[in-house]
């Protein structure tokens, strides 16, 4: 959902709020983002952090902070089982607050990882004022924010955590998908019309479609392509 904190400000000529950006400079070589956020008309406060301390404080046993950041953007050159424990901590401890990782790491593994740990953002380094905008843009309306290297890693990750039967369907249009389940339960063409409250022509025009994009003949075929997936 968009985040519109209690502490965000009115700015003219923006997305009509403002935010609040906590950056945590895990191995102080991301000096320059700083600047960069500074430079964001719809950033309104920003703070610079040597680690994740400074924003989350145990005091007698309650939290505290020092500072109530929209976003937190985590820098560091590699991701580390440190730096995803850090994400999984915030999470925890303030669930509220939205989370980017900027880093020079694009290994599969390490990104898959720490996004499930439950981060909004992603940007692989260096980045540009135009990409960092964009990105914190993005977050703050409720978005998600991936350079076109990560995901492009989400997406081969899910595309082999599916099954071939899955895979197969994402080729038929949905109505293509209706007419093969309940061909495959073995209803004729005039059941299938009636099932769908269409012709029967319009069945056999769809089925012969559905052979032609799955490179078959035959219902046999048809039955073979799918439980055997």
């Amino acid at each position: 959902m968009p985040l519109y904190k209690r502490n965000s400000t009115k700015v003219k000529n923006t997305d009509s709020f403002a935010a609040s950006v906590a950056i945590v400079d895990c191995d102080a070589s991301f000096s320059f983002l700083l600047p960069m956020v500074r430079r964001i008309s719809f950033i309104n406060r920003v703070s610079l952090h040597k680690n994740t301390e400074s924003i989350l404080v145990p005091t007698s046993g309650r939290l505290y902070s020092h500072v109530h950041p929209d976003i937190v953007v985590l820098s560091q050159n590699t991701v580390t089982m440190s730096l995803i424990h850090e994400v999984r901590r915030l999470r925890e401890m303030r669930p509220e607050i939205s989370i980017i990782i900027i880093a020079s790491d694009s290994n599969p593994k390490n990104v898959l990882n720490v996004i499930a740990a439950g981060i909004r953002g992603y940007l692989v380094a260096p980045v540009n004022s135009s990409q960092l905008r964009s990105a914190l843009h993005n977050i703050l309306i409720g978005g998600a924010a991936l350079s076109p290297s990560i995901a492009l890693i989400v997406i081969q990750s899910l595309w082999r955590n599916t099954t071939s039967t899955e895979k197969l369907l994402l080729i038929l249009s949905q109505r293509e998908q209706e007419v093969t389940q309940l061909l495959l339960q073995g209803m004729t063409y005039k059941e299938i019309a009636s099932c769908l409250s269409i012709e029967r022509g319009t069945v056999q025009r769809h089925i012969h479609s559905i052979y032609a994009k799955l490179n078959i003949r035959n219902r046999a075929q048809l039955a073979y392509l799918f439980h055997s997936g």
